[in-house]
């Protein structure tokens, strides 16, 4: 997905711009991706359903191919690859500007929002004008060996522009 932002922010002030998706839990449909880099809401052992459907394998197979292990969290990663005016976004990127926002002491849009934190990804601080953005899914979260995982899916339900 590509599109352009234009920002009317006052001189000086900036706007964050976050991708958010759906709360399907443990009803998603195969290989449903994560924008947020810290969502662990529903990685326990349902989310085996997700690929159930689609496999011949069994529950212990599917959680042991897409790495989940008991008692773990979901490793800190997302699946897509952002660009923001022909730069690409890093992880550690995503993470800051997560805490920036959603910090429990000291975030500046949501403190302590965990429901909205777990949905969205804030990609960037844009300054006044116009802007390229580019988003594609890049699967991270459920590995690369398993087969249905190479399907990941993301489905952003907005994208908003807050600060």
């Amino acid at each position: 997905m590509q599109f352009q932002v234009k920002v009317d922010a006052n001189e000086g002030n900036q706007q964050y711009l976050l991708f958010c998706g759906q709360p399907c839990g443990w009803k998603c449909q195969g290989a449903y991706g994560y924008l947020s880099t810290e969502n662990n809401r529903w990685w326990n052992e349902e989310v085996f359903k997700q690929f159930n459907q689609n496999s011949q394998l069994g529950k212990q197979e599917i959680l042991e191919k897409i790495g989940f292990e008991k008692g773990e969290k979901r490793p800190k990663t997302n699946d897509f690859v952002a660009t923001v005016d022909g730069k690409e976004v890093s992880t550690e990127d995503l993470e800051l500007l997560r805490d920036e926002l959603f910090n429990k002491k000291t975030g500046t849009y949501c403190r302590n929002c965990p429901k909205l934190s777990d949905l969205c990804a804030p990609v960037a601080k844009l300054s006044r004008g116009d802007h390229k953005v580019t988003i594609k899914v890049e699967p991270k979260t459920y590995g690369k060996d398993f087969e249905l995982a190479r399907q990941t899916v993301l489905e952003i339900g907005q994208v908003m522009l807050v600060g």
